[in-house]
């Protein structure tokens, strides 16, 4: 037999993963018109991520993770491909990527007494109650790591915001205009976002909705990101910088932009590693000797 090879899905992989989603034997669909192909390009970037499975060259399986409500958009695998693990694998590498976001609890719907009803028990999910006139029941997997990230209200925030006004005026003096304020982190278009590990708040982040007076496109500016000296160093300030850029992707914008400053290397590198590139100054912000502008599209 040969061996499963699995990847990133990408757009040219729709038409095969259509194709096995409307042959499927169970949970099939009422109206196979229901599902668009704008609904896979939407949850392969935008919404979510896609994985498939490869046998000879031939898609056989694929899964979809849907980043906003962390829930198992599609796990479907070609009929007569059943019992080879490709199934078991792709929920694995979904359920991987919405842990790594710092979601606390992954969801999912099923027809109630199916293969896939089986499956999911077997692979150690909750069963829950079925949905009430849709033959469907719910399953839920909880994270057993320690991170999770959740929005944060920013009158919980101020232990970490003085923390973080703290480090950066120990290191640029004059940096004070540029720092948000807790009352600006609750206006409409700001998402502030919380790291807790084991329960304990450790790291913020925020991303304000910009629409430029110019006309020109809307974006993302990411503020806040901080974190509590004794937590760095675990992937956390990466967790939520994915989850700041997801919360733009998902209102349709593409392009996100920061300032930091050249007395941050660990910020530098972080920001270099997720594809953040070099830019001029942009809004508000002029050119000085410290700071330094990235921005990255989505």
């Amino acid at each position: 037999m040969s061996e499963l090879s699995f990847r990133p899905a990408t757009l040219a992989d729709i038409p095969a993963m259509s194709a096995i989603r409307i042959a499927v034997q169970e949970n099939r669909l009422s109206n196979p018109a229901r599902i668009t192909r704008q609904m896979y390009e939407d949850y392969l970037h935008r919404l979510g991520r896609g994985w498939v499975c490869e046998q000879e060259g031939e898609i056989i399986a694929f899964s979809y993770a849907a980043a906003e409500d962390a829930s198992i958009w599609a796990l479907f695998t070609q009929p007569g491909r059943e019992g080879l693990g490709a199934g078991k694998r792709l929920l694995q590498l979904a359920v991987e990527w919405l842990f790594s976001l710092g979601h606390v609890r992954v969801l999912l719907g099923t027809g109630a007494n199916t293969r896939a009803d089986r499956f999911y028990a077997a692979q150690g999910w909750a069963r829950g109650a079925m949905r009430p006139g849709s033959g469907e029941v719910d399953y839920s997997l909880c994270n057993p790591g320690p991170l999770r990230i959740a929005p944060l209200a920013p009158a919980e925030a101020g232990a970490l915001l003085a923390a973080s006004d703290a480090y950066m005026l120990s290191r640029y003096p004059a940096v004070g205009s540029h720092l948000e304020s807790a009352a600006a982190l609750g206006r409409p278009g700001v998402s502030l976002l919380g790291a807790w590990w084991d329960g304990q708040l450790v790291g913020c982040g925020a991303v304000k909705l910009v629409q430029p007076d110019d006309g020109g496109p809307a974006y993302g500016e990411i503020k806040r990101v901080f974190l509590l000296e004794a937590w760095r160093g675990r992937g956390i300030s990466k967790a939520l910088m994915q989850r700041l850029e997801l919360l733009l992707q998902i209102q349709g914008v593409t392009l996100a932009r920061l300032e930091t400053g050249i007395h941050q290397p660990e910020a530098l590198a972080l920001y270099r590693g997720l594809g953040y590139q070099p830019r001029g100054p942009f809004g508000s912000y002029v050119a000085d000797a410290t700071g330094v502008f990235m921005e990255k599209c989505l």
